[in-house]
């Protein structure tokens, strides 16, 4: 049996193509929910057509810090294997496999959950490094152990392909990444109805962006000046929010008219967002490859990224470099692609689905 173990939104978007692709080709897979995110998690499932129940092995609050894992990360463990002796048991065929995404603690513990229960790991968007144990942290720490301790690993180009070479893993390369599915999925629609005002959109979330104050206070401090030149859209995860209001910046962000402040939305909304934006601000790995595929100018907020995409075209890694973050805000125009690559055919979901099913004949 398959199972398919999600925990952020992320995720769930990355592996809805694969999922919806598995249901296609009748092949059977346990749908199973860590927890990690809850809001809008099954909206995504409604909104990608996914047919099959989830089953959730955490029913708390979302995990919004990282105080609260360890916690999560136990009480996860404990219902799984429950799950798994009243819902695994009886199966036929007990040769499990668990399918794992991208370098979150869902990851990990999916990860870990495997070599529990012996089941083969098969991990989705393998091979991305940034060679830099703390940027981004913890998820580069997360990568390298699940290469570890992965069976299969479909890597998402040559780049994270070259990067498995030296683990005892059998590499599976997609081409490109899942998300270019995804966002494949929703950018037609999106596309109808375009919006032409001039705005940039702004996602800061990622541990290292948010938890360090003196790092915090200088990003807001460089929205501000970019703010003179032109609107933001700030998309606020709940994290991001409440590192605003413990530094007493909410309000003033509020009372900015250049700052247009707005809650983390559903994946078409967050997309059509995207698709009008004369520019993106954001350090998500997620995003970069998603603006790249559409020929967005992408301002990467990050000192290292793990992922190739757009580097030379769409993205600008900043460092965080005022002068640098300037120059791409006064000449934005000259990162964005006139053919994007969304167009191309090739699909990620596609080749993994195909292996899937030919270890299920072979299990048989």
């Amino acid at each position: 049996m398959i199972i398919v173990l999600i925990g952020t939104r992320a995720q769930l978007i990355k592996m809805a193509p694969v999922m919806t692709k598995m249901e296609a080709s009748n092949l059977e897979y346990l749908f199973v929910l860590t927890g990690q995110h809850k809001n809008t998690m099954m909206d995504l499932v409604y909104q990608f057509g996914i047919k099959t129940k989830p089953h959730l092995i955490y029913s708390g609050k979302e995990v919004d810090g990282i105080i609260k894992v360890p916690a999560w990360f136990i009480i996860c463990i404990i219902n799984f294997i429950k799950f798994k002796n009243n819902t695994l048991s009886g199966l036929i065929n007990n040769k499990h496999i668990i399918l794992v995404h991208g370098d979150t603690f869902s990851t990990l513990l999916g990860s870990i959950l495997a070599k529990l229960i012996s089941a083969r790991l098969f991990h989705v968007e393998a091979g991305l490094r940034s060679y830099n144990l703390f940027h981004p942290f913890p998820e580069e720490l997360t990568r390298l152990i699940t290469f570890y301790l992965s069976n299969v690993s479909f890597c998402p180009g040559e780049f994270a392909f070259n990067n498995m070479a030296k683990y005892k893993t059998e590499q599976i390369n997609t081409v490109q990444n899942t998300l270019i599915d995804a966002t494949r999925h929703v950018l037609n629609e999106t596309q109808k109805n375009k919006e032409e005002v001039n705005y940039c959109v702004c996602s800061i979330h990622r541990f290292e962006n948010i938890f360090f104050k003196h790092r915090f206070l200088h990003i807001i401090s460089l929205l501000k000046k970019i703010s003179r030149q032109i609107e933001i859209r700030f998309v606020l995860h709940p994290s991001t929010r409440k590192r605003l209001v413990k530094y007493d910046l909410l309000e003033e962000l509020e009372q900015n008219p250049e700052f247009q402040l707005m809650d983390r939305m559903i994946y078409t909304d967050f997309i059509h967002l995207l698709s009008s934006a004369k520019f993106v601000i954001t350090d998500g790995g997620s995003n970069q490859e998603e603006l790249y595929y559409m020929g967005i100018p992408t301002l990467l907020m990050r000192r290292h990224t793990e992922r190739q995409e757009g580097l030379s075209s769409t993205v600008l890694l900043s460092n965080y470099d005022e002068k640098k973050i300037i120059g791409f805000v006064n000449d934005y125009s000259r990162y964005r692609q006139a053919t994007p690559l969304i167009n191309q055919k090739i699909s990620p979901s596609e080749i993994i689905v195909d292996y899937l099913k030919k270890q299920s004949c072979s299990s048989q």
